[in-house]
């Protein structure tokens, strides 16, 4: 039974070809940016429709992180001897009702600089699989995407947690609450940055790879 699997998975990668996967991700890939492209400009369409013929008030989202006081919940356990018990850095989103229709705009800019950001990944990532496709990956280019694509993860994290933080202050001196309190801490994901941190040594690597054939066909020129 377990060979008849092996043939038939041999079988159907002969049949869709040896690029079949590189080929199916670049697809998906495709999908995503033109639907990000599509994405952005209906975005675009709106926030300009907003500043020009919106209502001067109306509801917003605000992505806001926080820390439940204490004294606002009871923690017990029947199997734990708990002491104390503290929820922190909680992210969630705050709806409110009658903000200004700046705070609706700053929000679609930051929509669409998230977006900007996405098209910036993707179209890198397009060209990296298109080289994939042709069987050439080493090559200096895809060091130049793959550390542009390390740069705007990392500036990403960065710049979308400052973003958060500055939100939560904003609210917290604007606004008040019974039993919670709105945080500012730039709570940044490591794994991210440390994703960041690899894609920066792979395109490193790409580009001693790229030099090395390069010499290579220089030699046996």
């Amino acid at each position: 039974m377990g060979c008849l699997r092996i043939r038939t998975v041999g079988y159907i990668m002969r049949f869709l070809g040896e690029n079949s996967l590189t080929a199916g991700i670049k697809l998906f890939i495709d999908l995503v940016y033109y639907f990000a492209m599509f994405a952005m400009a209906v975005l675009a369409v709106v926030t300009m429709w907003i500043f020009f013929f919106g209502a001067e008030r109306a509801s917003v989202q605000v992505p806001v992180q926080f820390e439940l006081k204490p004294s606002s919940y009871l923690v017990s356990s029947s199997k734990y001897a708990i002491d104390r018990a503290v929820f922190s850095h909680a992210k969630g989103i705050l709806s409110i009702d009658g903000l200004r229709r700046i705070h609706i705009l700053f929000q679609a800019g930051i929509g669409l600089l998230t977006l900007g950001v996405s098209l910036v990944v993707l179209n890198r990532l397009r060209a990296v699989f298109n080289s994939l496709k042709e069987q050439n990956p080493f090559i200096a280019e895809n060091a130049s995407r793959i550390r542009m694509i390390a740069v705007v993860v990392i500036l990403g994290e960065i710049l979308s947690k400052s973003l958060l933080a500055w939100s939560s202050a904003t609210m917290a001196g604007d606004i008040s609450f019974s039993g919670l309190r709105l945080t500012s801490d730039l709570d940044l994901d490591g794994s991210i940055l440390f994703l960041g941190l690899v894609l920066m040594i792979i395109s490193e690597m790409i580009r001693l790879g790229s030099q090395m054939r390069a010499d290579l066909e220089i030699i046996m020129n």
